[in-house]
């Protein structure tokens, strides 16, 4: 009885518009993940001191991809976090989209649903190691929910997680046994697959999502429509005018949120919420 009154807690807190104190502890745990691996281990990196109860549990990098992540438990908000990094050096964005739609590989899914190639290789490299971090932890807190966070290719790694966490593939078997559905906030984020996958995320996934865009980021729009891509809801559109949009359209390409925009800012990708993502020097 307990566990299920935590869980529904749980729902209730993350469920709809996030308030903006979340989305900014939300944007300094992604942007912490940029960060070099012996302040985050210490907990001392630019980011960290704005988020002093968070327990660092493990720091993990790629070689090959230049993915990192990093887990642990946040005593604010009594939840498990995840925070993915795509690639550290921003030059390699659009170098690291692969610009195809591999076959999905998610079980269950539709055979038309497809992800792109790219993100699926960073995903991959460490699906395993994410795992086993928050496998561990969950030995320490059983009962607390999970949250994932990251920006721009670490937002796309982020959301490819959090499906492939909710549907039990084939690493986390262990966690769709314990009925814990992530939640997640992410910044910045490239469309990540077709419009089967985005009908799909929407109807059968039941993800609670939030994808925060800045004004004229430039990223949330590539790869492009044209090619058969698709955002997944739910978009919070901070607009070119300083307002905020929470567009439930209940498409991710909503036309009166950021796919209204004609053209677009490669600075508005670093200064979400006024902050400025400098690689963590």
């Amino acid at each position: 009885m307990f566990r299920l009154f935590v869980l529904l807690l749980a729902l209730v807190c993350v469920t709809g518009q996030p308030t903006q104190a979340a989305t900014k502890d939300a944007l300094f745990f992604a942007y912490a993940a940029y960060c070099k691996v012996p302040v985050l281990k210490s907990w001392t990196c630019e980011w960290c001191k704005d988020l002093p109860n968070f327990e660092i549990a493990q720091v993990v990098q790629n070689a090959t991809t230049e993915a990192q992540f990093f887990a642990g438990y946040d005593k604010t908000n009594n939840r498990v976090l995840l925070s993915v990094r795509g690639t550290h050096n921003f030059k390699n964005i659009l170098e690291d989209l692969k610009i195809k739609k591999d076959p999905q590989q998610f079980p269950g899914a539709p055979s038309d649903v497809k992800i792109e190639a790219g993100f699926v290789q960073v995903y991959n490299s460490i699906a395993a190691d994410m795992s086993n971090v928050l496998f561990n932890l969950y030995k320490k807190h059983p009962f607390a929910p999970l949250f994932v966070t990251g920006h721009s290719l670490g937002a796309a790694v982020a959301e490819i997680t959090a499906v492939d966490m909710t549907i039990g593939g084939l690493n986390w078997a262990w966690l769709k046994r314990k009925a814990i559905k992530p939640s997640m906030i992410n910044f910045g984020c490239p469309r990540v697959g077709n419009k089967a996958y985005s009908d799909w995320f929407q109807t059968k996934l039941g993800l609670d999502k939030v994808r925060v865009v800045n004004k004229r980021d430039i990223i949330p729009h590539v790869p492009f429509e044209a090619w058969g891509f698709h955002h997944t809801p739910t978009e919070l559109w901070y607009n070119t005018t300083g307002g905020i949009e929470w567009c439930t359209s209940g498409d991710g390409e909503d036309s009166y949120c950021s796919d209204s925009l004609d053209y677009y800012s490669l600075s508005d990708h670093l200064h979400y919420l006024g902050y400025y993502e400098n690689g963590c020097p």
